[in-house]
């Protein structure tokens, strides 16, 4: 049970403890139910008109500057923020440039630049320390080195190496062989290579987490809330609505101030698995 994006990994061992073996899967999601909704054509030009005048009757009415209305936003370059890690200044760093197409293994790329590191079986060390390093993959502590195996040298955005008593103040006894830490490119990082068998990673969506949307409350005040709550376009909503046995329930809600028409929209579904879609409206008047 777990809500939002995670990350699935599955490996398999042989009885010496070393990566061997082959893994098949049946699909992991499944096909969406089949439902049967009612196609109804949609009159842009007369939603466009409703959209227009509810924002011009906030605006002479309460004030309201029409926030609806967004000017055009042109995204000009990426976002290159890095997860935050918790070690501080690093002793070592490297980007990889051209070069990093040379390279098929990440622990051979990480050998090869970030000095005081040498290649041991599957995996890397410090050359002062004996045993690995921990390893943190997007600012996080990393399963097992099978998971770092995943990762192909052309997906990696920077590599940052710590040792002494940075890597153990905040990560502990764990890190008393060091650190290397990995930061991968978005949605590319961490693939398993094509010709391993034994190791399967899949990001799955788990549950919605679903939003406390504000209404308001005669017994806690808030001004600036309820001034906002008054002329708001999302009127209410509530996404734990569980009708009687005779399939009804009562809702109760304040409306918006505003002389409008208002759209409700109903989805949900029954102990059986059938999905419920529906749709009504009702107009606000003084």
């Amino acid at each position: 049970m777990f809500s939002g994006k995670t990350s699935m990994f599955l490996n398999s061992r042989n009885f010496k403890g070393k990566f061997r073996g082959e893994l098949l899967l049946d699909l992991i999601e499944q096909n969406p139910i089949a439902i049967s909704i009612e196609k109804k054509s949609i009159n842009w030009n007369a939603t466009t008109i409703i959209i227009v005048d509810n924002v011009y009757n906030k605006f002479t009415a309460f004030g309201v500057k029409p926030q609806n209305i967004l000017d055009e936003v042109k995204i000009v370059a990426k976002n290159k923020n890095l997860p935050a890690v918790f070690y501080g200044v690093p002793d070592n760093t490297y980007v990889p440039d051209e070069s990093v197409a040379t390279f098929t293994d990440i622990f051979q790329l990480i050998e090869q630049n970030i000095p005081g590191v040498i290649a041991s079986e599957n995996s890397v060390r410090f050359t002062r320390f004996e045993g690995a390093p921990l390893f943190i993959i997007d600012g996080f502590v990393a399963v097992d080195r099978g998971q770092v195996s995943f990762i192909q040298p052309e997906d990696v955005l920077k590599i940052e190496a710590v040792k002494g008593s940075a890597a153990t103040a905040y990560y502990g006894e764990e890190a008393a062989n060091g650190v290397i830490s990995i930061f991968t490119k978005a949605n590319t990082g961490q693939h398993a290579k094509k010709e391993v068998f034994h190791s399967i990673k899949k990001d799955i969506d788990g549950f919605y987490t679903s939003r406390v949307f504000y209404s308001q409350d005669l017994e806690k005040t808030d001004v600036e809330l309820d001034n906002m709550d008054a002329v708001r376009n999302t009127i209410y909503w509530n996404p734990y609505i569980h009708p009687d046995k005779e399939g009804n329930t009562t809702l109760n809600y304040y409306n918006t101030k505003v002389e409008t028409k208002v759209k409700v929209n109903l989805e949900g579904i029954t102990a059986a698995g059938i999905p419920v879609v529906k749709n009504t409206y009702y107009t606000i008047k003084k």
